[in-house]
């Protein structure tokens, strides 16, 4: 029996000339595969002169979610920022809390603050051209828990290197579903690159 990758999943081939393979299926391979697999993709979100990346509609099957950055970069010196959609309406309150420790060659800033955005990129601007890399991961799709948000990442402005370790959360008091986000920059666009969206798999029993 021969295995065929397609590009989300395999395809069982049948054994002997039979009309259909012993013992496993295509549906099996692919759950087991699944089960193994921490993440699954869900989108990839390309930048193209794009004032902002948008994903809204996250499946209710994942908890927590990951964006990827791949080359993602600006068009001007800029930072970076990120809203959720509550159960489908864009949340713009004054109550997203973060802080953490951006560094850059020569100096390091520690701060603990309150937006309308979570600042994935806050004290210390991405360079203009220079992709950013790393990831930002957030939860709260389970309407029981505040979201909450971790991100990792690095990036150069000029001949300085610099990056950030940040967390937060919402400071409302609610458990909203997250339904989707939006990352856009403090000015300018994004001009080249890609951001990958990844579901953590539950794997609970």
């Amino acid at each position: 029996m021969g295995l065929t990758l397609n590009t989300n999943s395999l395809t069982v081939a049948s054994s002997g000339g039979s009309s259909g393979a012993s013992g496993v299926s295509t549906s099996d391979v692919t759950t087991l595969i699944k089960s193994n697999t921490p993440y699954q993709h869900i989108a990839t979100l390309t930048a193209n002169s794009s004032s902002s990346l948008e994903f809204t509609s996250l499946p209710s099957e994942y908890r927590t979610f990951r964006i990827i950055y791949d080359a993602l970069r600006g068009n001007v010196n800029q930072y970076l920022r990120i809203r959720l959609y509550f159960d489908g309406s864009l949340h713009g309150s004054n109550n997203y809390r973060y802080g953490g420790t951006e560094k850059s060659t020569t100096s390091t800033s520690n701060y603990d603050t309150t937006s309308t955005y979570w600042g994935i990129v806050y004290n210390y601007e991405m360079g203009v051209g220079h992709p950013i890399v790393g990831f930002t991961e957030f939860t709260g799709n389970d309407g029981l828990t505040r979201p909450q948000m971790y991100s990792n990442t690095a990036w150069r402005y000029s001949s300085f290197t610099r990056s950030s370790r940040i967390g937060g959360y919402i400071d409302d008091g609610s458990s909203n579903m997250v339904t989707g986000f939006t990352l856009f920059p403090s000015s300018g666009n994004f001009s080249r690159g890609s951001i990958k969206v990844y579901g953590l798999v539950k794997n609970e029993s």
